[in-house]
């Protein structure tokens, strides 16, 4: 089995592109690592990085025209939103990732932790199982959140491709490219990108709700659980070792020092946060080492 790891981004996130990337290193085995590139500077830059097994792919070359005739009524975060999908449905049409491959779409915003391999492969030996997905698991409090948002969050999902996989990418997909915006439309039961995934568990075989609570923890859920860390260092989410945790709604700056910094109001827990800002800094500090006049990503100091 092939794994393949898709990301969909433009220059404002190109250093959290690679943080995720880099995240993911090492591999225990060759990983294939698909950009898209939604500008010309992020594509330059990634290209310019010689990432191995990443490979860079232009809105030119998906050639969707569906998706681009919806890209001057949309915003940059919403037709980003809405090119994930019709990324996937390419890759599988184009033959570049084939049946009884793992394809996992990880939005860059979210940072890898040790034990991500480890539990990659359990995903990989459950062979009854296509589609894995993580509820948001809203606090009690929060629970109206699911008729705003949705059930399920799309930021991390692993599919085996096969018949039914391929189906459900490219009916995502279609729905994506004729309907993704930041408000709600309540009559259909639609919302960005993502109300569309709650109809998955009754509509595809293999479909599995991920139950570790350590797998894509967010701002809308970490209050929860228990953040614990061991003598070593790792990450625990109650009993659960940290996987993955998605940073959204993360505002950064740089201070005088220029050093990368968050704004205090969007740091959700301080051992979470820190691991990731440090990793953030590395990756720019990379980008740097390519291109020094890269400005793209962090804001200036409020």
């Amino acid at each position: 089995m092939t794994t393949h790891f898709m990301f969909s981004f433009d220059k404002n996130y190109v250093v959290r592109a690679l943080d995720t990337y880099d995240s993911l290193h090492p591999t225990p085995y060759p990983v294939s690592f698909w950009f898209l590139c939604l500008d010309e500077d992020s594509k330059t830059m990634i290209e310019k990085m010689h990432l191995p097994d990443a490979q860079c792919i232009t809105l030119e070359e998906i050639n969707n025209q569906a998706l681009m005739r919806t890209r001057p009524a949309r915003t940059n975060t919403e037709f980003a939103m809405s090119s994930k999908s019709c990324f996937m449905s390419f890759l599988l049409t184009s033959g570049r990732v084939k049946d009884g491959n793992a394809l996992i779409l990880t939005d860059v915003d979210i940072h890898f932790f040790p034990g991500t391999w480890g539990y990659i492969e359990s995903m990989h030996h459950a062979k009854e199982n296509a589609i894995f997905m993580t509820p948001h698991n809203f606090p009690l409090k929060k629970q109206w959140l699911i008729q705003e948002v949705g059930y399920y969050n799309g930021g991390f999902i692993y599919f085996r491709i096969n018949e039914d996989t391929k189906t459900c990418i490219h009916r995502y997909a279609k729905e994506a490219a004729e309907w993704t915006y930041l408000w709600h439309d309540y009559e259909n039961f639609r919302h960005s990108d993502q109300m569309y995934m709650d109809y998955w568990r009754t509509l595809y075989s293999g479909f599995y709700e991920v139950t570790h609570k350590g797998v894509n923890v967010g701002t809308w859920n970490i209050e929860n659980y228990k953040v614990t860390q061991d003598a070593n260092g790792d990450l625990f989410i109650d009993e659960y070792p940290l996987i993955c945790y998605h940073y959204h709604g993360l505002r950064l700056y740089f201070d005088r020092r220029g050093n990368i910094r968050p704004y205090p109001i969007c740091v959700y827990n301080d051992k979470i946060y820190d691991v990731y800002v440090k990793s953030l800094q590395k990756a720019h500090e990379k980008l740097l080492s390519v291109d020094p006049t890269w400005k793209y990503s962090i804001g200036k100091k409020p």
